[in-house]
């Protein structure tokens, strides 16, 4: 399942619901996961757990469209759009 590349989106996904949903997806072998967040300001805890996970499953976590959240938690890759 390395070719998936899952892409989060928090207007989409309750952040309730977020720690499960991305555990189950990288439980299923999914090694690229984005972090896509358009709300602000964006939810720095969720995005460091969801961070911690992708390390722990050995998964790239890639932040959208923000190179200063990025360094704020530690994130290597970033996304960028237009």
């Amino acid at each position: 399942m390395a070719e998936i590349y899952a892409i989060s989106d928090d207007m989409l996904m309750p952040e309730n619901l977020a720690l499960q949903y991305t555990r189950e997806i990288l439980e299923c072998g999914v090694k690229f996961f984005q972090f896509r967040s358009k709300k602000e300001p964006k939810n720095e805890k969720i995005a460091s757990e969801i961070f911690n996970l992708c390390e722990k499953f050995g998964a790239r976590f890639i932040v959208n469209d923000d190179i200063f959240f990025a360094a704020r938690i530690g994130a290597k890759s970033v996304h960028l759009g237009k």
